[in-house]
Protein backbone atom coordinates (compact mmCIF):
# COMPACT_ATOMS: atom_id res chain seq x y z
CA UNK A 1 0.00 0.00 0.00
CA UNK A 2 2.79 2.43 1.31
CA UNK A 3 4.39 1.86 -2.27
CA UNK A 4 1.14 2.61 -4.13
CA UNK A 5 0.89 5.77 -2.35
CA UNK A 6 4.44 6.22 -3.34
CA UNK A 7 3.79 5.62 -7.07
CA UNK A 8 0.85 7.98 -7.51
CA UNK A 9 2.92 10.92 -5.23
CA UNK A 10 5.22 10.37 -8.20
CA UNK A 11 2.96 10.49 -10.92
CA UNK A 12 1.49 13.58 -9.74
CA UNK A 13 4.74 15.21 -8.59
CA UNK A 14 6.00 14.39 -12.23
CA UNK A 15 2.43 16.07 -13.67
CA UNK A 16 2.92 18.72 -11.90
CA UNK A 17 6.39 19.37 -12.35
CA UNK A 18 5.25 19.77 -16.32
CA UNK A 19 2.27 21.90 -16.03
CA UNK A 20 4.72 24.28 -14.23
CA UNK A 21 7.18 24.07 -16.66
CA UNK A 22 4.75 24.55 -19.38
CA UNK A 23 3.24 27.47 -17.54
CA UNK A 24 6.51 29.14 -17.10
CA UNK A 25 8.04 28.76 -20.53
CA UNK A 26 5.20 29.51 -22.30
CA UNK A 27 6.02 32.64 -23.98
CA UNK A 28 9.12 30.72 -25.34
CA UNK A 29 7.31 27.95 -26.28
CA UNK A 30 4.49 30.36 -28.27
CA UNK A 31 7.53 32.41 -29.70
CA UNK A 32 8.97 28.94 -31.25
CA UNK A 33 5.48 27.86 -32.25
CA UNK A 34 5.17 31.39 -34.37
CA UNK A 35 8.44 31.00 -36.17
CA UNK A 36 7.70 27.56 -36.82
CA UNK A 37 4.24 28.25 -38.96
CA UNK A 38 4.34 29.07 -42.17
CA UNK A 39 4.04 32.59 -43.42
CA UNK A 40 1.33 33.79 -45.82
CA UNK A 41 0.93 36.97 -47.18
CA UNK A 42 -1.87 38.46 -48.77
CA UNK A 43 -1.73 41.42 -50.89
CA UNK A 44 -5.17 43.46 -51.69
CA UNK A 45 -5.72 44.80 -55.45
CA UNK A 46 -7.31 47.96 -56.06
CA UNK A 47 -11.04 48.02 -57.61
CA UNK A 48 -12.97 49.94 -59.37
CA UNK A 49 -10.04 53.67 -59.36
CA UNK A 50 -11.78 56.85 -60.86
CA UNK A 51 -9.14 58.13 -62.80
CA UNK A 52 -8.91 60.97 -60.54
CA UNK A 53 -7.77 59.06 -57.60
CA UNK A 54 -5.46 57.22 -59.96
CA UNK A 55 -3.91 60.79 -61.11
CA UNK A 56 -3.49 61.55 -57.31
CA UNK A 57 -1.15 59.66 -57.35
CA UNK A 58 1.66 61.33 -59.44
CA UNK A 59 2.80 63.72 -56.07
CA UNK A 60 3.52 60.19 -54.27
CA UNK A 61 5.46 58.51 -57.60
CA UNK A 62 7.15 62.10 -57.84
CA UNK A 63 8.75 61.63 -54.43
CA UNK A 64 9.32 58.23 -54.55
CA UNK A 65 11.64 59.33 -57.93
CA UNK A 66 13.20 62.32 -55.91
CA UNK A 67 14.38 59.98 -53.28
CA UNK A 68 14.72 56.55 -54.17
CA UNK A 69 17.26 54.80 -56.32
CA UNK A 70 16.20 53.32 -59.54
CA UNK A 71 16.05 49.44 -57.62
CA UNK A 72 13.51 50.62 -55.32
CA UNK A 73 11.37 52.51 -57.81
CA UNK A 74 11.50 49.26 -60.00
CA UNK A 75 10.22 46.85 -56.69
CA UNK A 76 7.76 49.21 -56.05
CA UNK A 77 6.34 49.07 -59.52
CA UNK A 78 6.69 45.19 -58.98
CA UNK A 79 5.11 45.32 -56.40
CA UNK A 80 1.89 47.52 -57.33
CA UNK A 81 1.14 45.46 -60.44
CA UNK A 82 -0.38 42.72 -58.80
CA UNK A 83 0.26 40.34 -61.93
CA UNK A 84 1.75 36.70 -61.71
CA UNK A 85 5.02 35.84 -62.90
CA UNK A 86 3.53 34.08 -65.82
CA UNK A 87 1.92 37.21 -67.08
CA UNK A 88 5.32 39.08 -66.40
CA UNK A 89 7.03 37.04 -68.57
CA UNK A 90 4.29 37.06 -71.85
CA UNK A 91 4.95 41.13 -71.08
CA UNK A 92 8.30 41.00 -71.91
CA UNK A 93 8.43 39.18 -75.15
CA UNK A 94 7.64 42.57 -76.92
CA UNK A 95 5.14 43.45 -79.28
CA UNK A 96 4.27 40.89 -82.00
CA UNK A 97 2.03 41.16 -84.96
CA UNK A 98 1.01 45.08 -84.89
CA UNK A 99 1.78 45.19 -88.29
CA UNK A 100 -1.27 43.21 -89.20
CA UNK A 101 -3.63 45.59 -86.95
CA UNK A 102 -2.67 49.20 -87.79
CA UNK A 103 -4.13 49.41 -91.02
CA UNK A 104 -1.79 51.77 -93.84
CA UNK A 105 0.05 53.87 -90.77
CA UNK A 106 3.49 52.58 -90.99
CA UNK A 107 5.17 51.04 -87.75
CA UNK A 108 8.28 52.87 -86.88
CA UNK A 109 7.51 55.56 -89.35
CA UNK A 110 9.36 59.11 -88.74
CA UNK A 111 8.26 61.51 -87.53
CA UNK A 112 9.05 65.25 -88.32
CA UNK A 113 12.84 66.38 -86.69
CA UNK A 114 12.73 68.13 -83.37
CA UNK A 115 12.69 70.53 -82.25
CA UNK A 116 11.77 72.44 -85.45
CA UNK A 117 13.91 76.06 -85.01
CA UNK A 118 10.77 78.15 -86.99
CA UNK A 119 8.46 76.20 -84.31
CA UNK A 120 10.32 77.62 -81.08
CA UNK A 121 9.98 80.38 -79.32
CA UNK A 122 13.05 81.24 -76.52
CA UNK A 123 12.14 82.74 -73.76
CA UNK A 124 13.34 83.34 -69.90
CA UNK A 125 10.84 79.45 -69.05
CA UNK A 126 12.76 78.62 -71.58
CA UNK A 127 11.79 76.97 -75.25
CA UNK A 128 8.10 77.32 -76.00
CA UNK A 129 5.76 76.25 -79.47
CA UNK A 130 5.03 78.61 -81.37
CA UNK A 131 3.22 79.24 -84.95
CA UNK A 132 5.56 80.05 -87.81
CA UNK A 133 5.34 83.15 -90.33
CA UNK A 134 4.12 80.06 -92.86
CA UNK A 135 0.94 79.45 -90.35
CA UNK A 136 2.38 76.10 -89.54
CA UNK A 137 1.39 74.76 -86.57
CA UNK A 138 3.04 72.24 -84.04
CA UNK A 139 0.21 70.16 -83.42
CA UNK A 140 0.34 69.28 -87.10
CA UNK A 141 3.96 69.48 -87.46
CA UNK A 142 5.11 67.00 -84.69
CA UNK A 143 1.73 64.82 -85.59
CA UNK A 144 2.46 61.20 -86.83
CA UNK A 145 1.77 60.68 -90.40
CA UNK A 146 -1.29 58.84 -91.40
CA UNK A 147 -3.14 57.79 -94.41
CA UNK A 148 -6.83 56.03 -94.01
CA UNK A 149 -7.16 54.87 -97.46
CA UNK A 150 -10.78 54.33 -96.89
CA UNK A 151 -14.09 54.85 -94.58
CA UNK A 152 -12.66 52.01 -91.56
CA UNK A 153 -13.52 53.11 -88.36
CA UNK A 154 -10.43 54.73 -86.19
CA UNK A 155 -9.36 53.80 -82.59
CA UNK A 156 -7.01 55.78 -80.38
CA UNK A 157 -5.47 54.59 -78.07
CA UNK A 158 -3.27 56.89 -75.31
CA UNK A 159 -1.29 55.58 -72.81
CA UNK A 160 -0.77 58.67 -70.27
CA UNK A 161 0.68 59.66 -67.11
CA UNK A 162 4.40 58.35 -68.56
CA UNK A 163 7.96 59.30 -67.78
CA UNK A 164 7.63 58.43 -63.83
CA UNK A 165 7.86 54.97 -63.75
CA UNK A 166 11.21 53.92 -65.50
CA UNK A 167 10.23 50.73 -66.23
CA UNK A 168 7.01 50.88 -67.55
CA UNK A 169 7.76 54.24 -69.57
CA UNK A 170 10.38 52.23 -71.43
CA UNK A 171 7.85 49.15 -71.79
CA UNK A 172 5.18 51.77 -73.38
CA UNK A 173 7.77 53.16 -75.55
CA UNK A 174 8.92 50.14 -76.88
CA UNK A 175 6.21 47.72 -76.69
CA UNK A 176 2.94 49.09 -77.36
CA UNK A 177 2.37 49.35 -81.94
CA UNK A 178 3.92 53.25 -82.52
CA UNK A 179 0.00 54.34 -83.84
CA UNK A 180 -0.18 54.70 -79.97
CA UNK A 181 -0.22 58.24 -78.69
CA UNK A 182 1.88 58.26 -75.12
CA UNK A 183 1.28 61.04 -72.53
CA UNK A 184 4.09 62.18 -70.25
CA UNK A 185 3.42 63.68 -67.11
CA UNK A 186 5.50 66.84 -66.97
CA UNK A 187 6.98 66.02 -63.58
CA UNK A 188 8.94 63.63 -64.67
CA UNK A 189 12.91 63.38 -64.55
CA UNK A 190 14.26 64.13 -68.30
CA UNK A 191 11.40 64.25 -69.99
CA UNK A 192 12.81 65.57 -72.99
CA UNK A 193 14.92 62.38 -73.35
CA UNK A 194 12.17 60.12 -72.96
CA UNK A 195 9.72 62.43 -75.46
CA UNK A 196 12.75 62.10 -77.89
CA UNK A 197 12.83 57.87 -77.61
CA UNK A 198 9.15 57.92 -77.86
CA UNK A 199 9.57 59.62 -80.94
CA UNK A 200 12.06 57.71 -82.36
CA UNK A 201 9.52 54.88 -81.98
CA UNK A 202 6.98 56.30 -83.80
CA UNK A 203 5.04 57.69 -80.98
CA UNK A 204 2.81 60.92 -81.18
CA UNK A 205 3.09 62.72 -77.88
CA UNK A 206 1.51 64.47 -75.40
CA UNK A 207 2.38 66.58 -72.55
CA UNK A 208 -0.11 66.53 -69.16
CA UNK A 209 -1.37 69.67 -67.66
CA UNK A 210 -2.12 69.67 -64.14
CA UNK A 211 -5.08 71.19 -62.82
CA UNK A 212 -6.80 71.76 -59.58
CA UNK A 213 -8.78 68.68 -58.08
CA UNK A 214 -12.53 68.99 -56.25
CA UNK A 215 -10.62 67.21 -53.67
CA UNK A 216 -7.22 69.59 -52.84
CA UNK A 217 -5.25 70.03 -51.27
CA UNK A 218 -5.76 66.31 -50.26
CA UNK A 219 -4.59 65.93 -53.59
CA UNK A 220 -2.49 68.01 -54.67
CA UNK A 221 -1.28 68.77 -58.58
CA UNK A 222 2.06 69.72 -57.97
CA UNK A 223 4.06 72.76 -57.64
CA UNK A 224 3.20 73.98 -60.82
CA UNK A 225 -0.36 73.36 -61.07
CA UNK A 226 -3.31 75.36 -62.42
CA UNK A 227 -5.41 76.67 -59.34
CA UNK A 228 -8.28 79.00 -59.08
CA UNK A 229 -6.88 80.72 -56.40
CA UNK A 230 -3.78 81.80 -58.58
CA UNK A 231 -4.19 84.94 -60.66
CA UNK A 232 -4.32 84.89 -65.20
CA UNK A 233 -0.70 85.64 -65.35
CA UNK A 234 0.05 83.07 -62.87
CA UNK A 235 -1.02 80.43 -64.04
CA UNK A 236 -0.31 81.04 -67.33
CA UNK A 237 3.65 81.27 -66.47
CA UNK A 238 2.76 77.72 -64.92
CA UNK A 239 1.47 76.52 -68.44
CA UNK A 240 4.53 77.74 -69.97
CA UNK A 241 6.60 75.86 -67.48
CA UNK A 242 4.73 72.81 -68.52
CA UNK A 243 5.16 73.70 -72.02
CA UNK A 244 9.05 74.43 -72.02
CA UNK A 245 9.61 71.21 -70.11
CA UNK A 246 10.28 69.55 -73.75
CA UNK A 247 9.58 69.63 -77.47
CA UNK A 248 8.25 67.77 -80.34
CA UNK A 249 4.80 67.02 -79.19
CA UNK A 250 1.50 67.59 -80.18
CA UNK A 251 -0.48 69.14 -77.41
CA UNK A 252 -1.64 68.45 -73.69
CA UNK A 253 -3.98 66.44 -71.39
CA UNK A 254 -5.84 67.82 -68.69
CA UNK A 255 -4.34 65.87 -64.90
CA UNK A 256 -6.94 66.19 -62.42
CA UNK A 257 -8.39 69.42 -63.03
CA UNK A 258 -12.11 68.79 -61.59
CA UNK A 259 -12.40 71.82 -60.29
CA UNK A 260 -10.32 74.31 -62.52
CA UNK A 261 -12.02 72.62 -65.63
CA UNK A 262 -15.40 73.22 -64.65
CA UNK A 263 -14.56 77.02 -64.65
CA UNK A 264 -14.76 78.30 -67.97
CA UNK A 265 -13.48 81.81 -67.16
CA UNK A 266 -10.28 80.30 -65.94
CA UNK A 267 -10.15 77.71 -68.36
CA UNK A 268 -10.43 79.71 -71.32
CA UNK A 269 -7.49 82.02 -71.21
CA UNK A 270 -5.11 78.95 -71.01
CA UNK A 271 -6.90 77.13 -73.49
CA UNK A 272 -6.41 80.32 -75.68
CA UNK A 273 -2.83 80.29 -75.38
CA UNK A 274 -2.58 76.56 -76.24
CA UNK A 275 -4.13 77.52 -79.15
CA UNK A 276 -2.12 80.52 -80.18
CA UNK A 277 0.76 78.42 -80.02
CA UNK A 278 -0.44 76.01 -82.62
CA UNK A 279 -0.94 73.01 -80.05
CA UNK A 280 -4.33 70.83 -79.72
CA UNK A 281 -6.35 69.35 -76.63
CA UNK A 282 -7.91 66.31 -75.29
CA UNK A 283 -9.90 66.37 -72.51
CA UNK A 284 -9.74 63.53 -70.48
CA UNK A 285 -13.50 63.90 -69.70
CA UNK A 286 -12.33 64.00 -65.68
CA UNK A 287 -15.67 65.46 -64.56
CA UNK A 288 -19.16 65.85 -65.71
CA UNK A 289 -18.82 69.10 -64.88
CA UNK A 290 -16.06 70.00 -67.31
CA UNK A 291 -16.54 73.11 -69.44
CA UNK A 292 -13.23 72.06 -71.83
CA UNK A 293 -15.58 71.31 -74.76
CA UNK A 294 -17.31 74.66 -74.33
CA UNK A 295 -14.12 76.70 -74.78
CA UNK A 296 -12.62 75.11 -76.89
CA UNK A 297 -15.64 75.61 -79.11
CA UNK A 298 -15.74 79.45 -78.62
CA UNK A 299 -11.92 79.59 -79.18
CA UNK A 300 -11.91 77.23 -82.14
CA UNK A 301 -8.52 74.79 -81.39
CA UNK A 302 -8.07 71.75 -82.25
CA UNK A 303 -9.78 69.55 -79.81
CA UNK A 304 -10.10 65.62 -78.91
CA UNK A 305 -12.24 63.93 -76.14
CA UNK A 306 -11.96 60.84 -74.50
CA UNK A 307 -14.59 58.28 -74.82
CA UNK A 308 -13.44 55.32 -72.74
CA UNK A 309 -11.32 54.57 -69.84
CA UNK A 310 -10.95 50.81 -69.98
CA UNK A 311 -8.48 50.24 -66.89
CA UNK A 312 -10.75 52.24 -64.47
CA UNK A 313 -11.23 48.48 -63.15
CA UNK A 314 -7.43 47.00 -63.84
CA UNK A 315 -8.51 43.58 -63.68
CA UNK A 316 -8.38 41.11 -66.66
CA UNK A 317 -12.12 41.09 -67.20
CA UNK A 318 -13.01 44.91 -66.66
CA UNK A 319 -10.33 45.55 -68.75
CA UNK A 320 -11.43 43.26 -71.86
CA UNK A 321 -15.13 44.40 -71.34
CA UNK A 322 -14.25 48.14 -72.05
CA UNK A 323 -11.82 47.56 -74.79
CA UNK A 324 -14.59 45.63 -76.36
CA UNK A 325 -16.95 48.27 -75.73
CA UNK A 326 -14.04 50.84 -77.49
CA UNK A 327 -14.68 48.46 -80.00
CA UNK A 328 -18.53 49.08 -80.74
CA UNK A 329 -17.76 52.21 -80.12
CA UNK A 330 -15.88 52.95 -82.82
CA UNK A 331 -18.06 50.97 -85.47
CA UNK A 332 -21.16 52.81 -84.18
CA UNK A 333 -19.57 56.70 -84.71
CA UNK A 334 -16.52 55.86 -87.06
CA UNK A 335 -13.96 57.15 -84.47
CA UNK A 336 -13.06 56.53 -80.61
CA UNK A 337 -10.55 57.26 -77.87
CA UNK A 338 -9.18 55.51 -75.09
CA UNK A 339 -7.43 56.69 -72.64
CA UNK A 340 -5.34 54.21 -70.40
CA UNK A 341 -2.75 53.65 -67.57
CA UNK A 342 0.88 52.10 -68.21
CA UNK A 343 0.11 49.82 -65.42
CA UNK A 344 1.56 45.86 -66.68
CA UNK A 345 -1.75 44.32 -66.17
CA UNK A 346 -3.13 47.04 -68.60
CA UNK A 347 -0.15 46.63 -71.41
CA UNK A 348 -0.63 43.01 -71.48
CA UNK A 349 -4.16 43.59 -72.07
CA UNK A 350 -4.14 45.87 -74.54
CA UNK A 351 -1.18 44.04 -76.64
CA UNK A 352 -3.13 40.95 -76.57
CA UNK A 353 -6.88 42.79 -77.75
CA UNK A 354 -4.37 44.56 -80.51
CA UNK A 355 -3.64 41.81 -81.40
CA UNK A 356 -6.94 40.18 -82.22
CA UNK A 357 -8.26 43.31 -84.64
CA UNK A 358 -9.38 43.25 -87.65
CA UNK A 359 -7.45 45.60 -89.87
CA UNK A 360 -9.75 45.15 -93.04
CA UNK A 361 -12.64 46.87 -90.58
CA UNK A 362 -10.59 48.62 -88.04
CA UNK A 363 -7.42 51.14 -87.76
CA UNK A 364 -5.61 51.86 -85.48
CA UNK A 365 -4.40 55.60 -85.21
CA UNK A 366 -2.81 58.26 -83.40
CA UNK A 367 -5.02 60.82 -81.48
CA UNK A 368 -4.28 64.28 -84.19
CA UNK A 369 -5.92 61.52 -87.04
CA UNK A 370 -9.15 62.55 -84.91
CA UNK A 371 -8.79 65.62 -83.17
CA UNK A 372 -10.23 68.38 -85.28
CA UNK A 373 -10.83 72.26 -84.57
CA UNK A 374 -14.34 72.46 -82.90
CA UNK A 375 -16.11 74.96 -85.18
CA UNK A 376 -16.15 78.56 -83.10
CA UNK A 377 -19.67 79.25 -82.02
CA UNK A 378 -21.02 82.33 -84.05
CA UNK A 379 -20.92 85.97 -81.41
CA UNK A 380 -24.69 87.13 -81.22
CA UNK A 381 -24.86 90.65 -83.19
CA UNK A 382 -25.36 93.72 -80.39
Amino acid sequence: MILLFAGWGAAVALVGGLIGYLWLASDSIEAELKEQRPQITVEVKPKGLEMEQAASTTQKERKILENAPLEKINAVERKQSGQDLEETAQLNQGHQGSDATTGDAKVGVKLHPHPDPKLIEETDQGPLPKMDEDGRQPWHVYSRPFENKGARPRIVIVVTHLGLAPQQTQDAIAKLPSEVTLGFAPYARNLDIWVQQARDNGHEVLIGLPMEPNDYPRNDPGPNGLMLAHSQEENIKRLNWVLSRATGYVGIFDIMGSRFTAEKGSLKPIIQQLNNRGLMILNTRISPNSMMREAAQEIGIPYSAVDITPDLEPSRGGIDRKLDKLLELAMTQKQAVAIMRPLPITMLRLKRWIDRLDPGKIILAPLSAVAEPVKALKQPKS
